[in-house]
């Protein structure tokens, strides 16, 4: 009986110790898989902090790309989105189209260099002072149209970085009507002056003439 007892109370110890180690494991367990939990929690808010972070620099994107293409396609003045490796036009707007006589189509399958809108020395100026100094203002250059005439032109540009790429946005200023308006200005005023020139020189030559007239009329008498 009394060794029965012993056995028994081996058993049960044995089960206590087993049962308390099984709590410590599960504890432990426990433990790790609540700072597993947090730790992905922790990367799930992380994550979607990210993700709303990239969202909002999207939309940020998107907003200005509009921007700049509503400024672009309505802008009254000609402009034009260039490849600055290769010249290649990466967008043109509707009164770029309008000055060129050339077809948007036309022009975005071509480059700067093949469309002979320009010489090449005017062209390798043109880039070399955009290399420089990343930007051009006033720039003059003649730019010859779809129908062989030729535009006097102001340029405006500037390097920007687009899609990993450096890219050139132009705009031309016509100013071919204002330089004729000023060559037939000047060209009155020179007939201006002329006409006055001619008409002091006529009003001397009148005098002289009476001066002339009145000697003789004394010399006859």
């Amino acid at each position: 009986m009394a060794r029965g007892d012993r056995n028994l109370r081996k058993e049960m110890s044995e089960l206590r110790r087993l049962l308390e180690d099984q709590e410590r494991k599960t504890g432990y367990f426990q433990k790790i898989a609540e700072e597993t939990g947090r730790k992905r929690l922790r990367e799930i808010d992380q994550l979607s902090t990210l993700i709303r972070k990239h969202q909002e620099a999207e939309e940020a994107l998107r907003e200005s790309e509009l921007r700049f293409r509503s400024l672009f396609d309505f802008s009254p003045q000609a402009m034009a989105l260039l490849d600055f490796e290769d010249g290649g036009f990466l967008e043109v707007n509707d009164r770029f189209c309008d000055l060129t006589r050339y077809s948007r189509e036309e022009l975005l399958g071509t480059t700067l260099a093949k469309s002979d809108l320009c010489s090449p020395q005017d062209l390798l100026r043109l880039m070399e002072e955009l290399r420089g100094a990343g930007k051009v203002e006033g720039y003059k250059m003649d730019v010859r149209v779809k129908d062989g005439s030729d535009l006097h032109v102001l340029i405006f540009g500037r390097l920007i970085h687009i899609g990993g790429r450096i890219s050139v946005v132009a705009t031309l200023v016509d100013l071919t009507h204002q330089q004729l308006l000023e060559s037939k200005l000047m060209h009155a005023q020179k007939m201006e002056a002329l006409g006055t020139l001619a008409g002091g020189i006529a009003h001397d030559f009148n005098n002289l003439l009476m001066a002339i007239q009145g000697n003789v009329t004394l010399a006859l008498l």
